[in-house]
């Protein structure tokens, strides 16, 4: 969501601020509570630690300047992933029970993946300049949501519902 939000504005700070870092050491905080009142078995360490991860990600990405040729090359990169989506989809065993699991763990994950893929791709949409591109591009993402549905992942429905209030604001300002 971070690198989503960085491409949209092409705000490039490259200073860290006081408030951000703040930020970043009480969001990291919130994970706390859970580890020590939840056991602290490996499993929960381990998401935990996934956690700090991601959020890590999220701070650097917000504070790294990215030349436009890397921007395209991820861009590229997912237009492929996205392809190879489609095409598992389509493959012998990609559902279990009507359900979409794309030979991933379980159908969170690829509804997930799925998401995350699609909005690339309508970041995608915002710098590509020829209309046959744009259509092709909106094609696939269009179908990518469709597969995401097809996971039966309740978290999808919040996370488009969330991406809309966010293209909206990112359309506004």
């Amino acid at each position: 969501m971070a690198s989503c939000l960085f491409l949209c504005t092409k705000k490039r700070v490259t200073q860290y601020s006081a408030n951000t870092f703040l930020l970043f050491i009480l969001l990291l905080a919130m994970g706390l509570p859970s580890v020590l009142q939840g056991g602290f078995g490996f499993a929960y360490l381990k998401k935990f630690i996934i956690y700090i991860t991601a959020l890590s990600s999220f701070f650097v990405a917000t504070k790294t300047h990215v030349s436009d040729d890397t921007v395209s090359v991820l861009l590229g990169s997912n237009l492929v992933v996205s392809l190879v989506y489609i095409l598992r989809s389509r493959a012998s065993g990609a559902y279990i029970q009507d359900i979409l699991w794309l030979f991933f763990s379980n159908p969170n994950f690829a509804g997930m993946w799925l998401f995350m893929s699609a909005m690339l791709l309508v970041v995608t949409i915002l710098f590509v300049k020829k209309t046959l591109w744009r259509i092709t591009l909106s094609i696939i993402a269009g179908y990518l949501v469709y597969l995401s549905f097809q996971t039966g992942s309740r978290n999808i429905l919040f996370c488009f519902a969330y991406a809309a209030v966010l293209c909206v604001l990112c359309i506004v300002a």
